[in-house]
């Protein structure tokens, strides 16, 4: 019979979980949304890239991926060593500048000249850039053609040079766009046309110089042609490098952002740019963090900028694990049909499941012999007896319901200071996915309060025992049972000293390894102890300590 017992909770337990794992309407928010998107296949992008011709988006793909460590790392590792082997291959100076920042060193090159310089401008001033003669220009190319004119203002504004070498590589290269082109070229004619040198220098400063700011922002060719690919006017070029000298590694990460963005299009490539610049840094800290998820991450976080992106990556994506995709689909299916009477429905099911798990648990006989005689309630009858029982299983079973429902409606949380210019975010995993919260946590949480639960009830069970051992101890005087009561005096504190134990052991767990539950084990305990150490002193020991002084009076 006990065996019986033990299966059927085991098994309405499994139901149980698989039910919880079930989604509703409330739980269809932003955040919840954001987890549940997978994590972008890395690999196959890069791979997708590289047969393209586009050598530089695909390292940069490879690279967010091993950076990130993301379940295609290693893959993506492989696909890297593949693409340094051909640069090691590759002995022209372009070859030569396509390695510049990848730890990869060209076969015939010097390995004290591989360490000049640390940017994609430094390259075109110290390394083997610095003596590239630039190409006779055919007469057809009348953007080569204003180059190597306007070199002749180089004695006079000698930054100039390296200058127009980073930009004809890019024109080379075919990295500069039509519209770009048309301008520098006719910045470049300008320059050279110029009636005075200061007027010469003045325009290379405001149209061709801005170029090679940025170049000096990019550690590597691939970051440097990603970000040209995506302006159209030396005016966006000045807003491109304002952002990439945020910080050593910025230019990487806004051409990783525009490399996935650019996965629906220009127009997405666009809205990424403007929320950088909207919301400054910490924006621009989100929006790479949300490049895991890619261009859907991306558009998500453009819509909802308050999604605390990085605390989000660090939740698992929940699965139905027992009714697997088929089944989810099948759910769905009967929301859009019920909408929120499914919703019902699936809370209904889990208050009946737990309310039959509770009457395996304590079966009613077992209530009424043993936890019945050694409550206040001990001398119900029968019929109050059931009652009291019935009443404790529905009541606990609307209980697990509301922990349930009541995380998933809760307001988000407000802003905090450690989010910077996002609104309405905030920087604990908890307050920030107030609005949010996994049904996998939410079992955790149960299976917490269970454990506390039986850890008082034990206290408070052995506390009640040793009280009415002493109260139907018909020998003894009054005098001794008062005795006997102030020497049992430590187990009325039991449950505050228990509760106060899992508070410290709570608190161990925050300092290790955050937050999460370990707070509400935290403050659930000691609130619970409390309460239980008052029934016992005020519901149990007061009352017997007077019966005894009157029969002692």
């Amino acid at each position: 019979m006990k065996l019986l017992r033990i299966l059927l909770i085991c098994a309405l337990g499994a139901a149980l979980c698989a039910v919880l794992q079930l989604p509703d309407p409330l739980a269809d928010r932003p955040e919840a949304e954001y987890v549940n998107l997978p994590d972008a296949d890395f690999a196959e992008a890069a791979s997708t890239a590289r047969n393209a011709g586009l050598r530089g988006p695909a390292l940069l793909l490879i690279d967010y991926s091993i950076e990130q460590q993301l379940g295609d790392s290693e893959e993506c590792l492989r696909l890297r060593e593949g693409f340094v082997a051909a640069l090691q291959r590759d002995f022209t100076v372009f070859g030569k500048l396509q390695a510049l920042g990848l730890m990869t060193v060209p076969s015939d090159a010097n390995w004290f000249e591989s360490l000049s310089g640390n940017s994609v401008a430094d390259f075109f001033i110290y390394g083997a850039g610095a003596a590239e003669v630039l190409p006779v220009s055919a007469s057809s190319d009348a953007f080569l053609a204003a180059a190597q004119g306007a070199q002749a203002l180089t004695p006079s504004f000698p930054p100039l040079g390296p200058a127009i070498k980073v930009i004809v590589n890019a024109h080379t290269q075919g990295v500069l766009n039509r519209a770009l082109t048309q301008q520098l070229t006719d910045a470049l004619q300008f320059v050279r046309a110029a009636s005075s040198t200061a007027l010469a220098i003045g325009a290379a400063q405001e149209s061709i110089m801005p170029i090679y700011q940025l170049a000096r922002q990019c550690k590597t060719w691939a970051e440097f042609e990603v970000l040209l690919r995506n302006t159209d006017s030396v005016d966006q070029i000045k807003a491109l490098t304002r952002i990439a000298a945020g910080s050593p590694r910025s230019a990487r990460r806004l051409a990783q952002a525009l490399v996935v963005a650019g996965g629906q299009g220009a127009e997405a490539k666009a809205r990424a740019l403007g929320f950088v610049l909207q919301h400054g840094a910490k924006g621009f800290d989100a929006l790479h963090a949300a490049l895991r998820k890619g261009p859907a991450g991306v558009a998500l976080l453009v819509k909802h900028p308050a999604l605390p992106v990085a605390q989000l990556n660090l939740i698992r994506r929940s699965t139905p694990f027992l009714f697997g995709e088929a089944g989810l689909a099948w759910w769905r299916s009967q929301q859009a049909q019920l909408g929120w009477g499914a919703t019902f429905g699936k809370y209904a099911t889990i208050a009946v499941l737990c309310g039959v798990i509770f009457v395996l648990l304590l079966p009613r006989r077992l209530f009424r012999e043993k936890f019945l005689p050694v409550t206040p309630l001990a001398r119900a009858s029968a019929e109050q007896a059931d009652g009291i029982y019935w009443s404790i299983i529905a009541l606990s079973a609307i209980a697990v319901c509301l922990m349930l429902v009541l995380p998933a409606v809760a307001p988000a949380g407000g802003a905090d200071e450690t989010t910077g210019g996002v609104p309405g975010a905030s920087g604990n995993l908890m307050a920030t996915t107030g609005s949010f919260m996994e049904h996998n946590q939410a079992l955790s949480l149960l299976i917490l309060l269970a454990v506390i639960m039986i850890v008082q009830g034990a206290c408070l069970w052995v506390a009640r025992r040793k009280i009415r051992e002493i109260e139907q101890d018909a020998d003894a005087a009054p005098v001794l049972k008062l005795r006997r009561l102030e020497n049992l005096d430590i187990f009325f504190d039991l449950p505050l000293y228990c509760g106060l134990a899992l508070t410290i052991f709570a608190f161990i767990l925050i300092s290790t390894f955050g937050a999460g539950v370990s707070r509400f084990l935290a403050y659930s305990s000691t609130f619970i102890g409390i309460l239980f150490a008052v029934i016992l002193r005020v519901g149990h020991l007061y009352p017997l300590r007077e019966k005894l002084i009157n029969q002692k009076g």
